[in-house]
């Protein structure tokens, strides 16, 4: 088939006529990547095979959409782009040249999100190991970036950290020390901490003299 005739349909697409009476709408991109011009003669293999190009063009340009507001592991941005309804396959094929290319790495990106939830949250091992599951992150990779990321001495000082600030809360409501200790214990653990953390923490901060 031939190419009759190209013309801009709007800022991200061209349409292409062809002699057979076929329109394949391109992105610009797409259109120069491969040189298309004016009675270029087009097999019926390369028309199928810059229709599938076109649209893992749209599928990278929408994930590098989301990469550029935050990071994402790549069972996020799969997630994401399924929700667009682009084809399946394509989105592997786009995920895996992603990867490649270094634009996706999920070990990366949990060691960045450790590093985050630990400096501005203090959350624990256990919260930041279901979070990262719930991110569809590799066990493999979940354990070696806990293990490299998160001594024992800084989850402990974590824990104290905030558990010494809701201890100063707590004391100036509660009067009993057996309810105040639950609630901290609670509070630990929903921040993702160990029974053992947890008791190191409370027995440490019991036996200072915190200032409330």
């Amino acid at each position: 088939m031939k190419i009759l005739r190209l013309s801009v349909k709007d800022e991200q697409n061209i349409k292409i006529e062809f002699d057979n009476d076929q329109i394949l709408f391109l992105s610009h991109d797409i259109v120069l990547k491969n040189g298309l011009r004016k009675n270029d003669e087009i097999s019926e293999d390369l028309f199928h095979l810059l229709i599938v190009e076109n649209k893992k063009y749209f599928i990278k340009k929408k994930s590098f959409s989301f990469l550029s507001r935050r990071a994402h592991s790549a069972f996020e941005l799969k997630q994401k782009l399924r929700k667009k309804n682009y084809n399946e396959e394509l989105i592997d094929q786009v995920l895996e040249e992603l990867n490649e290319k270094k634009y996706l790495n999920d070990e990366d990106f949990a060691a960045k999100y450790v590093e985050e939830k630990q400096r501005l949250k203090k959350v624990g091992k256990n919260r930041l190991k279901s979070d990262l599951i719930k991110k569809g992150i590799h066990y493999k990779i979940i354990d070696k970036v806990l293990n490299d990321e998160f001594s024992e001495t800084e989850m402990l000082e974590n824990a104290f950290i905030i558990a010494s600030k809701k201890y100063i809360s707590l004391s100036k409501t509660e009067s009993e020390e057996s309810i105040i200790k639950l609630k901290i214990s609670r509070y630990l653990f929903s921040k993702g901490y160990d029974f053992e953390t947890i008791r190191d923490v409370i027995k440490k901060i019991l036996n200072q003299d915190l200032d409330y």
